[in-house]
């Protein structure tokens, strides 16, 4: 699982691109909300194991702190939205709660859809940072506003009480250090919470526990590697952070359902 740390922490800020033919990300999760406009095709859109397939003229609203990936069986246009949170409080609370919807794909009325392909920004033309530009800013909120307003109204959420805060803390204290020889009782002494504490923050994301990420991070560092063959297994295990090549084994097969070898012969095949 992908940790993207530029989607964390910064306000005002958003990350604005286009998709356009055959298209696969790999799951990954993020602090800040995204929204996903599908101006043609068809899109598998996987959130916390469940898969939704959007068409032309669907949107999907992804809550953050959820894993996710996207999957395109054959050719499609998307615009994919990254924005902070501080476009998006009004609607999802901020850092206050956890909040996920029964569904991640609706079907806008079809003067929205038209209203989003007219004002969709160009790629590039919205700055990944707005640092006070007010007018990028409104821009950014009259394409955000609408959006959630509709999902809302269309979709029930559902709203948990451990604070958002404390799982970004603890995503973005592993992901610098999972490489390292750590644990759910170091990263509580690091970063200020108790075991228990970072444990039920973590619980959030579903089928997920300390273990599991970590190894999560470690896999995902470890498929390049993997890939190139430069680098006996033995060696992959200890640069992403495994004590030794069996557990790395282990991690592998748990996480992505085969051994490191296979995946080398699945992907080179």
């Amino acid at each position: 699982m992908y940790i993207q740390l530029q989607n964390f922490g910064m306000n005002s800020s958003v990350k604005s691109m286009y998709y356009d033919g055959i298209y696969e990300c790999v799951s990954r999760i993020h602090q800040f909300p995204e929204i996903v406009c599908i101006i043609d095709g068809e899109v598998e859109i996987t959130v916390d194991g469940v898969t939704e397939i959007a068409v032309r003229g669907d949107i999907a609203v992804i809550t953050p702190f959820r894993v996710h990936s996207f999957r395109t069986p054959k050719y499609c246009k998307i615009w994919i939205g990254v924005v902070s949170s501080d476009f998006t409080d009004d609607f999802l609370s901020g850092d206050n709660v956890y909040m996920t919807g029964v569904k991640s794909v609706f079907t806008p009325t079809r003067s929205l859809f038209d209203y989003l392909c007219e004002h969709l920004p160009p790629e590039y033309d919205i700055p990944t940072v707005l640092n006070g530009d007010e007018f990028a800013y409104k821009r950014v909120k009259a394409i955000v506003y609408p959006v959630l307003e509709e999902y809302m109204r269309m979709v029930t959420l559902e709203k948990r009480p451990v604070k958002a805060c404390s799982l970004a803390s603890v995503l973005m204290y592993v992901a610098n250090h999972y490489t390292e020889d750590i644990s759910l009782a170091s990263v509580a002494e690091a970063i200020g919470y108790t075991p228990t504490y970072i444990s039920h923050a973590i619980a959030l994301i579903p089928n997920m526990n300390f273990r599991r990420l970590l190894n999560s991070m470690r896999v995902d560092r470890a498929k390049p590697y993997i890939l190139r063959g430069n680098l006996k297994m033995v060696d992959v295990a200890l640069e992403c952070g495994f004590s030794c090549e069996r557990s790395f084994n282990r991690a592998f097969r748990e996480i992505v359902g085969m051994t490191p070898r296979e995946y080398r012969r699945t992907k080179i095949e």
